[in-house]
This record gives C-alpha cells, structure tokens and sequence, in this order.
C-alpha cells in the first residue's frame, strides 16, 4: 500500500491527486490503472489494453445468499484505499439505496472488483445480483497531464 499512497497520494476519504511519485517526476507514468471521474481530474490515461472489469457485494463464505444487496442501510461495508470499486463509486449505483447510512469500517460485506477478489474465492462469496464497473474504460497507462 505504501507504493500506491506515493503514487496516488492517498489518504482516506480525499479527492484523488498525485502523490509523490508520479507527480515528484521520479517516473513518468504507472502500469494498470483504471481510469475514473476522480483520476482524470489528475491524470491522462493511454488507450485500455484490457477490459474494466465489475464490482459487486462479496461477503465471508455462507452470508452471501442472505446480504440485502439492493439496500446497504445499517450495513458494514469495506473499501480499499485507493482503489476504483470505493463509497464515491458505489454511490453512483443508483440501484443501490442506504448508501448514506452504511457504516465504513471493518465489515459484513465489501465492494470491490470481481478480478481482484479471483484469488479469495475459498474464503469468500458474491453476494448474487448484478454489479457495477466503475471504471470509465479498460486498464492503461496513467501518466501526469504534462507527459505526451
């Protein structure tokens, strides 16, 4: 984590914006990033090479089935600093009601891109129901604005 806050200059709940290294000039641009409302206030991103994948609810194994995935009010839900499946981009999921009330700490279910959950699947499950990308385009380059 501490290479994606230098890069990102993350900390919890703030707008996107270059960290240390990116905008520090100590490289020029940075492998697989998603390009999202937040990052390309910040940066310029090359063409995708691969497909913006999906996000949904997962829970531990066993709770998925009963995780009210229409409506997170009163629910525990976890995020990932830094990463493009967080509470801004769930808020846009406008199937999705109780975004106001859900408590964002450690957790009943997270909200996080079915790729990156690939290697959990014995420790947990998606809760069923459809999902949302939000990502606006496939993975690519992200590089400071100035870079050509």
């Amino acid at each position: 984590m501490g290479q994606v806050r230098q890069l990102l200059g993350l900390h919890p709940r703030t707008p996107s914006h270059g960290g240390q290294g990116l905008m520090g000039r100590w490289y020029d641009a940075c492998t697989g990033w998603f390009p999202t409302i937040g990052r390309i206030q910040v940066f310029s991103f090359s063409s995708p090479f691969l497909k913006p994948p999906t996000s949904y609810f997962f829970t531990k194994t066993g709770n998925a089935a009963s995780f009210p995935s229409r409506n997170v009010a009163n629910k525990k839900i976890g995020f990932i600093d830094g990463w493009a499946s967080d509470e801004k981009c769930l808020a846009k999921w406008i199937d999705v009601t109780g975004q106001d009330n859900m408590t964002i700490v450690h957790i009943e279910a997270a909200f996080v891109s079915a790729l990156d959950m690939a290697d959990y699947v014995s420790e947990v499950e998606q809760v069923p129901g459809a999902g949302f990308s939000c990502m606006l385009s496939g993975i690519g380059m992200m590089t400071r604005k100035d870079i050509d």
